[in-house]
This record gives structure tokens, C-alpha cells and sequence, in this order.
């Protein structure tokens, strides 16, 4: 397995080889990649179920399937829609040459790299922004998790409250 060398000739560290990367620092460098990518993962889906929890408990029973479709809607129309977009740029202005056809040939892989990375690291900032926004602005005695074993279910005539430890409520199906 003969080297090539890359195009900065000066640096004799500057080699490349068919096949795997023989240095311990590339492994370093994918396991630290894996870290990384796991934190903020894992960080980025802590958010979820206290942000549905906040949203589906603050909100009355009628109004909950309105505000889920409006939920839904907003994250489609801020989120969903756009990011395709929004990385196809991030693509196309990292583009060094363009074909005849109207295709990128060559991509600056160091400004690619960082503009992948720095819009999504700026997404998840903005998004924790908003999230300790929540979390200041929401009403202190607002019950996230039940505690008094007891559930409320919308019924036609109006609310209905049965209790779990009742096992007579279950039966009759409410």
C-alpha cells in the first residue's frame, strides 16, 4: 500500500492511503465525532416529552386537537418545509465548481463542513433559547405529572373524573 501524497507536499504527515485510516487519531478523532453527536442527541430529545407534556396540560380538554393540528402545522411550516431548502443552499454556496449541466462538481469540504455544522449547532441554540423561554414563562402551579391518581376524560356531556385505584370506574368502560 504504496502513499500519495496530498497537496501540501511540505507536511510529510500529509499522506493518503487506500483503505482504512492506519493512525490511532482517526479513531480518536470518529469516537469523539460519535460522542458528540450522541450528547447532543440525547440533549435535543430531553426537550420533547416536557415541551408536549407543558403544552398538552396547560391547554383545556376542547381545545387540546386544535392545538396539536396548529402544533403540527407550525413545526411543518417552520421546520420541515424549509430545512430542505435552507441545506441546499448551505450545498450550493459551498460549491467550488459548477458542471454545464448546473450540478456542483467540487465542494469545499472545510466550508461545508463548518456551515453544516454551524447552522445546526445555531438551530439548537435558538431552540434552547426558546425552551428556558418556556420554561421561565410557564405558570408555576401548573400540574406536569399527576399525583392524585385520578384522570380526567372528555366525555359528550362535558369532563368526567374517575379513579384509577377504583377498579368499579374501569369496569364500567368511562
Amino acid at each position: 500500500m504504496e502513499g500519495r501524497p496530498l497537496l501540501d507536499k511540505e507536511n510529510a504527515a500529509d499522506w493518503a492511503v487506500d483503505g482504512y485510516c492506519p493512525s490511532p487519531a482517526c479513531n480518536r478523532m470518529f469516537f469523539t465525532l460519535l460522542a458528540v453527536l450522541f450528547a447532543t442527541a440525547l440533549t435535543s430529545a430531553t426537550t420533547r416529552v416536557p415541551n408536549m407534556l407543558i403544552s398538552l396540560r396547560s391547554i383545556d380538554l376542547k381545545d387540546k386537537p386544535a392545538s396539536l393540528a396548529l402544533s403540527v402545522a407550525v413545526l411543518s411550516l417552520l421546520a420541515f418545509l424549509p430545512a430542505p431548502v435552507a441545506f441546499g443552499w448551505l450545498m450550493d454556496s459551498a460549491c467550488i465548481v459548477w458542471n454545464s449541466k448546473g450540478n456542483c462538481s467540487v465542494y469545499d469540504s472545510d466550508a461545508l463542513r463548518t456551515r453544516f455544522g454551524g447552522f445546526a449547532a445555531a438551530a439548537m441554540c435558538l431552540s434552547v433559547i426558546f425552551d428556558v423561554g418556556v420554561w421561565l414563562l410557564v405558570d408555576p402551579d401548573l400540574k406536569l405529572y399527576a399525583d392524585d391518581k385520578k384522570k380526567a376524560l372528555g366525555d359528550a356531556d362535558g369532563m368526567v373524573e374517575i379513579d384509577l385505584n377504583d377498579a368499579s370506574d374501569l369496569n364500567r368502560g368511562v
